[in-house]
C-alpha cells in the first residue's frame, strides 16, 4: 500500500512524496513534473496531481497533515467556481462601483485565488481588476514591459490616488537608488530586470537582485505570456521572487496554441 506525504517549509507545503513498490511507482511517473527515484515519487504541490495518484491507486494512503492541506484545497477550488458564477462581487473598495460587474468578480477572483491568471481580453480593464484586487497589499511588485509602466503609472494615478508609485526607470545607478529607498506601495519593473546574472559573473550587468531579496504582498505580470519560456533568464528570475500571491495577466495565455506556454504560470 502506497503513501502519500507533504514536504513543508516554514508551514508551506513544496512537495508531495510518494512512497510504494515497484508497480505502483510506474503508474504515475509520468504525471507533469514527477522525478522517480528508487520507490519514490516526487510531484509539485498541486492538489490535482494528488487526486490522480488517489484515482490510479485506490487504497493509497495520505499522511493526516497533507489529507487535511488537500481537503482545504478542494473546500476553496468549489469556493472559487461558485464565484467565477456569480454576476457580480463586493470587495468592500469605495471606488468599486466605477468598475464594471465582471472586473469586481476578477478582482474577488484573484484575491482569493491567490496565484491566478487574469486573460481577458484587450480593453477590457485588467489593469483596474488588477488595482482592485491589491488595495489591501502594502508592498505590490508590478513586472510590465516598459511600454507600459508609465500606463500603470497614470491608473494607479487615476484609481487610488494616495497610493505611492515607484517607476523605476534611467540608468543603473538612478534604478538602484529606486529601489533602496523603495518602502512600500506600487513598485514598477520592467522583465528585464529580473535577469539572474550567470554563476561567477561579478559585473554590474543583467537583472537587479534587490528584487529578488525584498518581500512582496502580491507581485502582477503584465503580457504575461512573457514567461512562456520556462528556461529564460528573467522567468527563472520570477520564481524567486518572494510572495504568495502572483497575478498574471495576459490576453493571450497561450501565443502559439502550445500548452506548454502555460507552465511557468502554473508552477510559479
Amino acid at each position: 500500500m502506497g503513501m502519500l506525504e507533504g514536504q513543508w517549509t516554514n508551514g508551506v507545503l513544496r512537495r508531495i512524496i510518494f512512497t510504494g513498490n515497484q508497480a505502483e511507482v510506474l503508474q504515475i511517473t509520468g504525471l507533469p513534473g514527477a522525478y522517480a527515484a528508487r520507490n519514490k515519487v516526487t510531484i509539485p504541490p498541486d492538489e490535482a496531481l494528488a487526486q490522480i495518484i488517489c484515482k490510479r491507486l485506490e487504497d493509497v494512503r495520505i499522511e493526516p497533515r497533507l489529507a487535511e492541506y488537500l481537503n482545504a484545497y478542494r473546500a476553496r477550488d468549489r469556493e472559487l467556481i461558485l464565484l467565477t458564477q456569480q454576476k457580480d462581487a463586493e470587495l468592500g473598495v469605495a471606488w468599486e462601483r466605477k468598475l464594471r460587474s465582471y472586473q469586481r468578480v476578477g478582482a474577488a477572483f484573484l484575491r482569493k485565488r491567490q496565484r491566478g491568471i487574469l486573460a481577458d481580453d484587450r480593453g477590457l480593464g485588467k489593469t483596474a481588476t488588477t488595482l482592485l484586487a491589491t488595495q489591501s497589499a502594502k508592498r505590490v511588485l508590478v513586472v510590465a514591459p516598459a511600454y507600459l509602466k508609465s500606463n500603470w503609472e497614470d491608473e494607479i494615478r487615476k484609481w487610488t490616488p494616495n497610493s505611492p508609485v515607484v517607476n523605476v526607470d534611467g540608468g543603473r545607478p538612478v534604478r538602484e537608488k529606486l529601489l533602496k529607498n523603495y518602502r512600500d506601495g506600487y513598485c514598477l519593473v520592467n522583465y528585464e530586470m529580473l535577469r539572474k546574472k550567470k554563476s561567477g559573473d561579478s559585473r554590474r550587468v543583467g537583472g537587479y537582485p534587490e528584487l529578488l531579496q525584498m518581500d512582496w504582498d502580491v507581485v502582477v505580470f503584465d503580457e504575461a505570456h512573457r514567461l512562456k519560456d520556462k528556461d529564460s533568464q528573467w522567468t527563472q528570475g520570477a520564481f524567486n521572487l518572494r510572495t504568495d500571491n502572483f497575478y498574471f495577466l495576459t490576453g493571450t495565455p497561450m501565443m502559439n496554441k502550445n500548452p506548454a506556454e502555460l507552465w511557468p504560470m502554473l508552477h510559479m
